[in-house]
């Protein structure tokens, strides 16, 4: 806009030199209109989208986006409402679930978070988004191990050991163990910390971890067996 008022200034003065000033004012006008037309007719909502969206194959929940904006703004309740409608289409949406946890964490809320992270985990892990699930532990663990789940914890420790770093993974385990030591998920975390331990040639702390396994409410049958 201060460069058309520019131009009709330069007009005005006489001062045009070999500029072609009409012709520039003459563009700005078309363009200005063709732009009014074009928003108005909304072409681009229309015609151009779709053919975007179909050629990629994948088009964002238009509530997600929504919800994201929300969260920015610390508008959390405003933002969930927008979400459930995301969920009502998918109940399985990535991008939902991690606004979501997103919003657990900016609250604090240690129910919400580990609600929120776990499913989001295993969402991750079943559709083999490797980074995506590794950052998340990542950001768990540096903001809100407090509220991991022993669901989480185990999780998180089997994709570890996967990803070659067993002593991460044994932390976890440690942990899982120490913040539920009755959950049925315990065991599984004495189990695999056992086979970490045995691979470091620790021999006396397998046995230890795996005597704690034959303890554990739900070694019994074939687990009991195995262990």
């Amino acid at each position: 806009p201060l460069w058309f008022l520019s131009q009709l200034l330069q007009v005005r003065s006489g001062e045009s030199g070999n500029v072609a000033l009409w012709a520039h004012i003459g563009g700005f006008v078309f363009g200005v209109t063709a732009a009014a037309a074009i928003k108005v007719a909304r072409v681009e909502e229309k015609y151009i989208h779709p053919q975007i969206a179909e050629q990629i194959g994948w088009q964002q929940h238009p509530s997600i986006v929504t919800a994201g904006d929300l969260r920015r703004f610390g508008r959390f309740t405003e933002a969930r409402e927008e979400l459930k409608k995301a969920f009502d289409a998918d109940p399985t949406n990535l991008d939902a679930w991690a606004v979501l946890a997103d919003i657990a964490l900016d609250e604090g809320d240690p129910k919400e978070i580990g609600r929120a992270t776990t499913r989001l985990l295993e969402l991750y892990l079943n559709r083999n988004e490797t980074q995506l699930a590794r950052d998340l532990i990542q950001s768990v663990w540096d903001h809100a191990l407090f509220a991991a789940t022993p669901r989480f914890l185990v999780a998180a420790g089997g994709l570890l050991e996967k990803l070659s770093d067993p002593q991460f993974a044994m932390e976890l385990y440690k942990l899982a163990v120490q913040r539920a030591p009755e959950d049925p998920l315990t065991l599984k975390a004495l189990l695999r910390g056992a086979e970490i331990l045995k691979g470091w040639g620790h021999s006396v702390a397998v046995r230890s971890t795996l005597e704690r396994a034959l303890a554990h409410p739900a070694c019994v049958d074939q687990m009991r067996e195995r262990v």
